[in-house]
């Protein structure tokens, strides 16, 4: 996967930190749990990305069995370099421990590289070791709410940090023009969950030519769309190939996806608020006045000084954060229904998260 930095910073340029959303020539898009879900395959519904924040040398010789080299850390952040290099190749002749080292390194390199980047370049904070512990429990951790957490608190400073490729692809499914401006008008789209997979084997050759447009190109393109030239629902495509086999990865988290909740990632919370624009949603005669209101968002987890030890669930307004989102409301209309009743139908199973979470996860 290539990313086309060009584009991103012309989306970035439409950006409304107010709205929370982009608006191209006055209309506005809104890249929400729906998008991260079909785009990328990872889990928006589950576990918080909540946790204890513990001392990092103690964190990294629980997950590695090892005091942490004076080249492996920056502060309490991992440097993505000493995992490849320690990791990348797998032991011979493994035991358990081993393995489950190795593991460790490689969804804490996934972590840093693509779903939740440091700001500082090559590097990853130590403390999602305190979710590894039991890599059973990986795949139940809502990992694709906590990137787009991430992610819209990075575009809130200016930048974008996490998601980068699903934010590309979420902008050429939805700007027509855009589509046909990178692939041409007679390109099959992709039809299968995650879409991501399928949307960089159609746009390598091209970002790998170095054959993309240019920041004026992107910048006229954006700014001169028009209410046709926009798919609001370009996802409806989808339906026929998600109620087969690659449905039961999806059924339960689509009745989520298009929910007003709170998304967290330690100390980040950002609220996701899809009746906002429900018309992109296909619910245009939404009741609004039945949503329950979010709680404000004034606390700021992370605490200055010495690093202690901090159990996030405890700490200020983060119960009342993860109540917000372990009670999350789901918008109601005919779509979101269909789903529901599908999803309570064939999948209301208790292990649900045990059998289909990694394979999210590890897309």
């Amino acid at each position: 996967m290539r990313l086309d930095c060009t584009m991103l910073n012309a989306l970035l340029r439409h950006y409304d930190r107010n709205l929370k959303c982009f608006i191209f020539n006055g209309n506005s898009l809104y890249f929400s749990l729906v998008d991260v879900l079909l785009i990328t395959g990872m889990p928006i519904d589950g576990r918080p990305v909540i946790g204890r924040i513990g001392k990092t040398e103690n964190l990294f010789f629980n997950a590695f069995g090892i005091d942490p080299p004076p080249e492996s850390l920056d502060g309490g952040r991992i440097r993505l370099s000493w995992l490849r290099e320690k990791y990348s190749n797998n032991p011979v002749r493994p035991d358990e421990d081993g393995w489950a080292h190795y593991l460790r390194a490689y969804i804490m390199y996934v972590i840093g590289s693509y779903l939740i980047p440091d700001d500082c370049t090559g590097l990853v904070s130590a403390q999602y070791l305190g979710l590894l512990d039991n890599l059973q429990e990986v795949g139940s951790y809502a990992w694709g709410a906590a990137a787009w957490a991430s992610l819209y608190n990075s575009l809130d400073r200016g930048i974008v940090n996490g998601l980068a490729y699903a934010l590309m692809v979420f902008a050429i499914e939805h700007i027509k023009p855009l589509r046909i401006e990178l692939i041409g008008e007679t390109v099959d789209l992709p039809m299968e969950c995650p879409l991501m997979v399928s949307w960089s084997h159609l746009l390598h050759k091209r970002l790998k030519a170095n054959t993309v447009p240019k920041f004026g190109v992107y910048m006229q393109i954006l700014g001169n769309v028009t209410d046709e030239n926009f798919v609001q629902r370009p996802y409806e495509r989808l339906s026929h190939t998600l109620l087969r086999e690659g449905y039961e990865r999806y059924a339960l988290q689509l009745a989520k996806a298009c929910s007003v909740t709170l998304c967290i990632n330690y100390h980040i919370v950002v609220p996701h608020k899809p009746n906002n624009y429900a018309r992109q949603f296909g619910f245009e005669n939404i009741d609004l006045d039945s949503i329950p209101e979010l709680p404000d968002v004034v606390v700021e987890v992370r605490k200055k000084g010495p690093k202690k030890d901090l159990n996030l669930a405890d700490h200020g307004h983060f119960p009342l954060y993860i109540n917000s989102w372990l009670g999350r409301f789901p918008l109601r209309g005919p779509r979101i229904g269909m789903f529901i009743l599908v999803s309570l139908i064939f999948f209301n199973n208790s292990d649900f998260y045990s059998r289909t979470a990694l394979p999210i996860f590890f897309f």
